[in-house]
């Protein structure tokens, strides 16, 4: 049986988004199958659609030994494999120049000491404020030792109880 009651015509409205603050993403995993495949072309359409901000790190974290150079191309090999818009040669070179690595065990202390120098020379050089974000994209059962050794170094601090 019809409706007496008049239709409303929903549609949706123009959201504004707030701007993004400058940060550094620490991958724990950056050297994985799920940072190459997903996270860095996510993060790669996030600035070719201009919603990363100007100024921004990411420092992926792994066990393989490389150097930022021979990351930056393994990701580009990503992006271009997975991404959902075409490489421009322009805007990956002005993304990869944000892309840093740093390799280590996540059971290691001495890793949480390298991670926390590369992490303040990256934002000393770029002018960063500190804010990190650390992405887990590793088993849970590593979870544990992440976070301790992020507090060990400072890196973290285990929040107030009040």
């Amino acid at each position: 049986m019809p409706s007496n009651r008049p239709r409303i015509d929903i549609s949706p409205s123009e959201e504004t988004i707030p701007p993004v603050q400058r940060c550094t993403l620490v991958i724990f995993g950056g050297s994985g199958d799920l940072a190459r495949r997903r996270l860095i072309p996510a993060l790669y359409n996030l600035l070719l659609d201009g919603l990363l901000p100007p100024n921004f790190a990411v420092i992926g974290l792994g066990r393989t030994v490389m150097t930022d150079e021979e990351f930056r191309a393994t990701l580009r090999d990503g992006v271009v494999a997975h991404s959902r818009q075409a490489l421009a040669d322009d805007k990956w070179q002005d993304f990869a120049e944000h892309l840093f690595y740093v390799s280590g065990g996540n059971d290691d202390p001495n890793t949480y000491l390298r991670l926390k120098s590369r992490t303040e020379e990256v934002e000393r050089n770029l002018q960063l404020p500190g804010n990190r974000i650390f992405y887990l994209s590793i088993p849970p059962s590593s979870f544990g030792s992440v976070c301790e050794g992020l507090e060990q170094a400072g890196l973290a601090a285990k929040p107030e109880a009040h």
